[in-house]
């Protein structure tokens, strides 16, 4: 799995550099062929780690688990989730407006 307390930066054929991974862009810090380096790149490491949950929800305000829970949960539900994580981002899907309980 991968770490979010890493700052995971990825940069697109335009030098164009983003919080996230290849493939799922978050926010640009700048281009490092039109810029200065340095200046990009402290304001990606200020930004700081950029959840996976925040890639695949942008516009989402990310709850916490118990209010997931809360709210999404289905105590006599038959689903099987073998990781936390799956269990979370199913219920992200229906905060998110993406799924059917």
């Amino acid at each position: 799995g991968i770490d979010e307390s890493y700052i995971n930066l990825v940069c697109k054929s335009n030098q164009d550099l983003h919080s996230g991974r290849p493939g799922m862009y978050g926010p640009c810090h700048g281009n490092l062929a039109k810029g200065d380096i340095g200046h990009v790149l402290r304001l990606a490491l200020e930004a700081g780690p950029y959840s996976t949950e925040k890639l695949y929800f942008p516009d989402l305000k990310i709850p916490a688990m118990a209010d997931l829970a809360r709210e999404f949960g289905n105590p006599t539900g038959q689903r099987v989730y073998f990781i936390a994580p799956d269990m979370r981002l199913r219920w992200l899907d229906l905060a998110a407006g993406l799924g059917a309980n």
